[in-house]
């Protein structure tokens, strides 16, 4: 167990099957340890997804260390996934719509849905509004980084 993130460690055995126990943090883990990755960048941004709702529903119970380790995981991984997954706009809003599809479907016992609905609304809505905006600037996005070097598949 790490001392300076208790309780944070990745989880070798971690499956997608856990995620609705798990800490959101397993489910970066699980990302950033996949070689495919439009698996990767779904994970992602499920682990994102479910943290905001954590964080908005119980931010007093938030640890300082829990935020520093969701913002180094967000830096490394937010930075490669965010790469891959823009090149193809289609993909990466239906990758936010497998996700939110996803959280719908799948319990939340480390953030309870009931209890806290309406952090589960405000963050939903939160990447609901980036599918909006991906969907409506399909053009753009691909002209932005044809601009600043990135590959668009």
């Amino acid at each position: 167990m790490s001392a300076y993130f208790p309780g944070l460690d990745p989880l070798d055995d971690f499956s997608p099957a856990m995620a609705a126990t798990e800490h959101p943090v397993q489910m970066y883990y699980y990302a950033g340890g996949m070689e495919d990755m439009s698996e990767a960048a779904f994970w992602f941004y499920a682990g994102q997804l479910r943290f905001r709702i954590h964080r908005t529903a119980q931010a007093e119970q938030i640890s300082e260390s829990e935020e520093i380790l969701f913002g180094l995981l967000h830096s490394v991984l937010g930075g490669v996934v965010n790469e891959y997954i823009g090149g193809d706009p289609q993909e990466w809003a239906d990758c936010i719509r497998a996700v939110l599809a996803w959280d719908l479907a799948t319990p939340n016992e480390w953030t309870c849905k009931e209890k806290f609905a309406e952090a589960h609304e405000t963050e939903r809505a939160g990447l609901a509004e980036l599918l909006s905006y991906i969907e409506a600037n399909h053009d753009t996005i691909r002209q932005e980084r044809k601009g600043r070097g990135l590959e668009n598949r």
